[in-house]
């Protein structure tokens, strides 16, 4: 199911690019539960690829008489069988009217999905191209609970650590820094041949009149 592909280290899994044919398979290694729900890590977006929805509620299940022969002597009349529940995750994106769509767009440029086990948290982010010219880049700037992208940027009093990397190697520079020193790397921008700075809104540049907090 592995062979390589995910990325181990004591505490967390990582998937680093998008593969189709692995889909299935990381749908199981990424699978979320506490002991009173759970499901397989199926995309919250639409995804029209091969895909198997699963969501579960513990202590729902019905009983599945068993079928074994004379040979099985031991096994229980019934098995418990869970069944599946509504998909309570699912959200509809769309640019320009184009569905946010992995096994439709035109490119994806990047994609990085990480469980880690110590923290219980699920992360994933990408940046695709869409079919109609569209780059859309999904979590890129991180906001506290209650906070917009705006509040994100421009307040509080928190000091972090900028810097660039090349394109080619900015993944694996995060996944290495995670794995070093236990805290991630957020992307929030590339840098161009131009001047200024220029906002982003599902792919298309906006005007941007943001500030920090000036002290004087």
């Amino acid at each position: 199911m592995n062979d390589g592909y995910v990325k181990t280290d004591p505490w967390r899994l990582v998937e680093d690019r998008f593969d189709p044919s692995r889909a299935l398979s990381s749908e199981s290694l990424f699978a979320l539960g506490n002991g009173v729900m759970g499901g397989r890590a199926n995309f919250e977006e639409r995804y029209s690829g091969e895909t198997l929805q699963g969501n579960y509620i513990g202590g729902v299940y019905y009983p599945d008489k068993t079928r074994v022969g004379w040979w099985k002597n031991g096994y229980p009349e019934y098995f418990a069988k869970v069944p599946n529940a509504a998909f309570w995750i699912g959200v509809d994106v769309a640019v320009d009217g184009e569905p946010l769509d992995l096994a439709t767009v035109a490119e994806v440029k990047s994609f990085y999905r990480e469980t880690d086990m110590r923290r219980s948290v699920l992360t994933r982010r990408m940046t695709v191209t869409m079919r109609n010219g569209a780059e859309v880049a999904v979590e890129q700037i991180p906001a506290a609970p209650g906070a917009d992208v705006r509040m994100a940027a421009c307040s509080g009093e928190d000091y972090k650590l900028l810097l660039t990397a090349a394109p080619e190697a900015a993944e694996r520079l995060a996944a290495d820094f995670r794995i070093r020193f236990g805290t991630p790397l957020h992307p929030i921008g590339r840098i161009t041949s131009g001047p200024g700075l220029v906002w982003l809104r599902n792919g298309k540049p906006e005007p941007l009149d943001w500030h920090g907090f000036e002290h004087y």
